[in-house]
């Protein structure tokens, strides 16, 4: 029997899809906010590298689940 709170692979897909175009679009301003930096201040040195990982996940967070609604195996 089917789950009716199950959303189908489509939905599932698209879901992804903008997720993804949502990560890209987050990320982009996080770089463009700290990807340069005053390597003089270590404060501000750890804030780009803060936002640069941050960034990293994100994006990756996001390619997982669009792999994953293609009917990929995600590790």
């Amino acid at each position: 029997m089917l789950d009716p709170t199950c959303t189908p692979p489509a939905e599932n897909h698209d879901q992804a899809l903008a997720e993804l175009d949502t990560a890209v679009h987050v990320a982009r301003e996080m770089l463009a906010a700290y990807g340069s930096t005053d390597y003089a201040d270590p404060a501000a040195v750890a804030q780009a590298f803060g936002a640069t990982r941050e960034s990293l996940r994100i994006l990756l967070r996001a390619l997982g689940r669009a792999h994953a609604a293609e009917g990929g195996v995600t590790r």
